[in-house]
C-alpha cells in the first residue's frame, strides 16, 4: 500500500495531518534555567505555519542531573509548567500533537558486594 507524504497519518490512535514529523532534537533555545523562552515558541509558530504534521520535543530533562547540555528545556521545577505549556498552546491554531521526548536515564549504581 502506498501512501503519499500529504496524507493523514496516525501514531497509535492519535491523528496526523500529514506524515512530516520534526524530530527530536535539542534547539537549545531555553534559558539558563531550562525554562522556555519566545526562541521556542517562534519556533513552534514556524514550524506549524510550515506544515509539519507532528513534532517530537528536544531533550526534556526532569532533574538537573538529566540536562545533557546548555539552553536545555528542563521540567525539574513547578514553576517551568506554565512557560512549557504556554509553548503547547502558542499559537491558536496548533493543529498538530506535540509529542514531548523526556528520556530515562540510567541511574549510575555503586557495585553490588562480592559473594
Amino acid at each position: 500500500m502506498s501512501h503519499s507524504l500529504w496524507s493523514p497519518g496516525f501514531i497509535g490512535s492519535v491523528c496526523l495531518k500529514n506524515r512530516i514529523i520534526r524530530s527530536a532534537v535539542n534547539d537549545a533555545q531555553a534559558d539558563a534555567d531550562g525554562a522556555c523562552t519566545p526562541l521556542q515558541i517562534a519556533l513552534l509558530r514556524e514550524l506549524t505555519a510550515h506544515g509539519v504534521g507532528g513534532i517530537i520535543t528536544g531533550h526534556i530533562y526532569v532533574h538537573r542531573s538529566g540536562m545533557a547540555g546548555n539552553r536545555q528545556l528542563g521540567l525539574d521545577r513547578d514553576e517551568l509548567i506554565p512557560r512549557l505549556a504556554q509553548r503547547a498552546l502558542s499559537s491558536p491554531s496548533f493543529p498538530m500533537p506535540a509529542i514531548r521526548r523526556i528520556p530515562t536515564l540510567p541511574v549510575c549504581l555503586p557495585p553490588a558486594p562480592a559473594r
